[in-house]
């Protein structure tokens, strides 16, 4: 397996050819990697036919051809099935601390098509080290906010210590356009994987998203786009992830971006 990593010195973005990532920040890790290359993803973006259920991703699989291509600067994800062209693009920005996952779909069939694309990632806000060390422990102290008006999900971590200054991680859709439509969110991990924690959100791709939030116990980060694709159309949407030091700032970053 091959590993990238792209990012501005602060932010950092670990991707691997099999599509597992990571995002660090400043030494912390926001969301978590999946330890041995080829095991379940713990961050991805899933696909979903509304119309026949069948859902897919962007990662390569004994049945799934993904042309993945490492640029200096960034990631490309590329894959044609079920009659959508899908492309997933993952960028870290130079000038604030943000990555953009971008999706460009094309319905290359001749009927309309309603794709359901969500985005998954476990969250830690903690050195990789503290979180392994006690992963149960360091989870009770992550909190999750929805911001409405943003369609996104803020997390923050309690300080355990005076000194201690955890990083504030956004998680935000920007839909583009009109064919594209914010469809829920969930940030409980047992809501999405159910209680025995399958390795992907199989179960929780196919329902509405509960709209958990709060002190979750198992956080993780999940946000849902509905796009309607015309014949012939061409739709995109991206997944921002913002690190920050403060609430603030985290949502004054995401609220430049549309």
């Amino acid at each position: 397996p091959q590993l990238h990593v792209i990012g501005n010195g602060r932010l950092s973005s670990w991707i691997s050819d099999g599509g597992d990532s990571a995002l660090w920040w400043q030494g912390q890790s926001l969301t978590l990697w999946p330890g041995d290359l080829g095991h379940a993803a713990r961050a991805g973006l899933f696909l979903r036919d509304a119309e026949n259920g069948t859902i897919w991703d962007f990662r390569r699989r004994s049945n799934q051809a993904v042309d993945i291509t490492f640029y200096p600067d960034r990631a490309s994800f590329h894959l044609h099935k079920n009659e959508i062209a899908a492309t997933q693009e993952i960028v870290t920005v130079q000038a604030d601390d943000v990555e953009l996952r971008r999706v460009t779909l094309v319905n290359e069939s001749q009927a309309t098509r309603e794709i359901e694309v969500s985005s998954y990632a476990e969250v830690a806000l903690a050195s990789f080290a503290s979180h392994e060390r006690h992963p149960a422990f360091s989870k009770l102290f992550v909190q999750s906010e929805p911001l409405v008006g943003l369609d996104a999900l803020l997390f923050t971590r309690r300080p355990r210590r005076p000194s201690d200054r955890p990083p504030v991680m956004l998680q935000r859709l920007l839909g583009g356009s009109n064919a594209v439509q914010f469809g829920g969110f969930d940030s409980d991990r047992r809501a999405i994987l159910g209680r025995y924690g399958s390795s992907e959100p199989l179960d929780w791709l196919q329902r509405p998203p509960e709209a958990t939030a709060g002190w979750t116990l198992d956080p993780a980060s999940a946000l849902r786009a509905k796009v309607r694709l015309a014949p012939g159309a061409r739709v995109q949407l991206a997944f921002m992830t913002v690190a920050a030091g403060s609430r603030e700032t985290a949502i004054e970053i995401a609220s430049r971006y549309s």
